[in-house]
């Protein structure tokens, strides 16, 4: 259990109380006791001197029983005990006891320190009385010798009646400064305490979502600057609570209003937020802490969020549910073990990319057909006419051939763009697939009088579909050729880390700059007129962009204008038969 500040703080002050409201006592008691003992020896010192001076003509004279006369007379006045004694230690007189029954006091200290000094005093136990005395004893001479010892004594209980009188006004005057001390100790604890608490307490409402607490000016400077600090603090932290709120709201209404389903689980599964078009695809109803399973009955969904709970990375796939086609995309939230899940509908998107592919496929296959008759038909013509019209014939065969090359490629890209298409991998050595493409190509090369040349420095394997990939090598080695006038064209074969690279230089024309990100779009074509001269259909960068996609690959391009381009193509490698295995 927590101890409250003010027991706290009044414990420590009545450790320090205790303390001194104990020592103080002691010490003074113990440095009093001394002073009045001083004080009453010499008190009774120098009521010796007074008797030393009443007792000593008499001694002198040898007038022992009228020394004895004014002894008893002084020892009734002054109320203190009177004794002569010799040289020798004997008693000569005594206002207590006979003199005769006395033993000798040559032994007791304050008579030897006077025959040696002319006075001496002591405390301590009279074996005479059986009583704590003080003593006091002057020396009485004659022409330089010891003559007697008058000693006055009393008895040491008067000196301790008043010491415990002293000692208990003390007490008194301790206990009521201890009180009086406490009070204030009290008093001062809970003048720091009670502002503590109350900051204690608005701190609590704070915690509790009362951000309206306020506190009050203090009398005290610094718990005045504490309070107008937490003033100012809790008035900003509502003012932020109070946006983030509505803030809150706002995005809350936002994502529960989106056409697109949106979850957020935790690392459980366990559905945080579901909006309003994720709850549809489910069970309906509220699925805030419960888990996806229950709410979830489609395979596919529930496919999906399993993967995105294990997968700690973002990802997207394309599912069917409700009816729709959809992109679900998951990611992880970062520095919370959550995932979100937002899916977006692409039903008229796939529809649409389905009825282009047919639209496609199905004009290429009706195209195909008369464009071959036509053809077969202009070449027959051009063998029965005369030159003048063989040339309207070869421009006739010229466009057919470029419209059969373009329904060739119309129909290679929607068959590799349809949804069912699988490449046939396996593993493959480039080497003799390039040597093969450039081998196709050198008769053209050579008509043109360019260098022609294939340079492996590596030969890697690749994962790959041999067709398809020849498919990458012709066009990309056809568009070199084909726009290179003089000059080289080099294919180059290596391996750059984890990859195979295979690099299509020439000396051409180039490509300007701004064309170059478009180069892989469909029928797109840096010069038209070129294009139509060369029977290009726009296509072929195309189909090798998706190509290289399917197999995880990429191409990029480099160029500058007047000296030439390169167009690099990178493939995975194969895994070794050890790694496969």
């Amino acid at each position: 259990m927590k101890t409250p500040l003010l027991v706290a703080s009044l414990r420590g002050y009545a450790i320090v109380i205790s303390v001194l409201g104990i020592l103080t006592p002691l010490l003074v008691f113990g440095g009093l006791r001394p002073v009045l003992v001083d004080t009453a020896l010499d008190d009774l010192t120098s009521t010796a001197l007074m008797l030393r001076g009443a007792l000593a003509p008499r001694m002198l004279e040898g007038d022992l029983a009228g020394a004895d006369s004014i002894a008893q007379e002084l020892c009734a006045e002054t109320g203190v005990r009177i004794t002569v004694i010799d040289p020798d230690g004997r008693v000569m007189i005594d206002t207590d006891a006979a003199p005769s029954s006395m033993e000798s006091h040559r032994t007791r200290p304050e008579v030897i320190s006077a025959f040696q000094t002319g006075r001496g005093t002591a405390v301590r136990k009279s074996s005479t009385l059986n009583l704590d005395m003080l003593y006091s004893a002057i020396l009485i001479e004659q022409a330089g010798e010891p003559i007697a010892v008058v000693r006055a004594s009393r008895p040491f209980r008067l000196l301790s009646v008043v010491l415990s009188g002293i000692g208990a006004r003390i007490l008194v005057l301790a206990a009521a400064a201890v009180s009086i001390s406490a009070l204030i100790a009290w008093l001062f604890s809970r003048s720091v305490t009670l502002p503590v608490g109350k900051l204690a307490e608005a701190f609590e409402r704070i915690e509790a979502g009362d951000y309206s607490i306020r506190m009050e000016p203090s009398r005290i400077r610094e718990f005045d600057s504490l309070n107008a600090g937490f003033n100012e603090a809790a008035q900003k932290t509502e003012s932020l609570v109070s946006d983030l709120s509505e803030r809150t709201s706002q995005f809350h209404a936002m994502l529960e209003s989106a056409y697109g389903p949106i979850a957020v689980l935790d690392s459980a599964g366990r559905l945080i937020f579901a909006n309003r078009a994720f709850r549809l695809l489910g069970s309906g109803g509220a699925m805030e802490g419960l888990d996806y399973r229950e709410v979830v009955s489609n395979p596919e969904l529930l496919s999906v969020l399993g993967r995105a709970l294990t997968a700690g990375e973002p990802g997207q796939d394309k599912i069917s549910a409700g009816g729709r086609i959809w992109t679900a995309a998951h990611a992880p939230v970062p520095g919370h073990s959550q995932v979100v899940l937002s899916m977006a509908d692409i039903t008229e998107i796939e529809n649409l990319a389905a009825t282009k592919r047919d639209f496609a496929v199905n004009v290429a296959h009706e195209l195909r057909t008369p464009l071959t008759a036509i053809k077969g038909f202009a070449e027959t013509l051009a063998e029965k006419t005369d030159t003048e019209g063989r040339r309207y014939i070869e421009t006739i065969l010229r466009n057919t051939d470029r419209l059969i090359a373009l329904v060739r490629d119309v129909q290679t890209l929607a068959q590799i763009e349809s949804p069912g298409f699988q490449l046939d991998l396996q593993p493959v050595d480039l080497f003799p697939v390039l040597t093969l493409t450039v081998e196709l190509f050198e008769p053209a090369a050579g008509r043109k009088g360019l260098d022609l040349s294939l340079v492996a420095r590596e030969v890697p394997l690749v994962n790959g579909d041999v067709f398809r990939l020849q498919q990458v090598f012709i066009n990309l080695l056809d568009n070199a050729v084909k726009y290179t006038e003089t000059g080289s064209v080099r294919v180059t074969l290596a391996r750059e880390e984890e990859q195979a690279l295979v690099e299509f230089s020439d000396t051409g024309p180039g490509i300007p700059s701004e064309a170059i990100p478009r180069l892989c779009e469909r029928f797109f074509v840096v010069d038209q007129s070129r294009s139509r001269q060369m029977g290009g259909t726009g296509l072929g960068l195309a189909i090798v962009k998706h190509i290289l996609m399917l197999h995880g690959g990429s191409l990029s391009i480099k160029s500058e204008p007047g000296r030439g381009s390169v167009f690099s193509v990178r493939l995975p490698l194969a895994e070794p038969p050890a790694r496969a295995s």
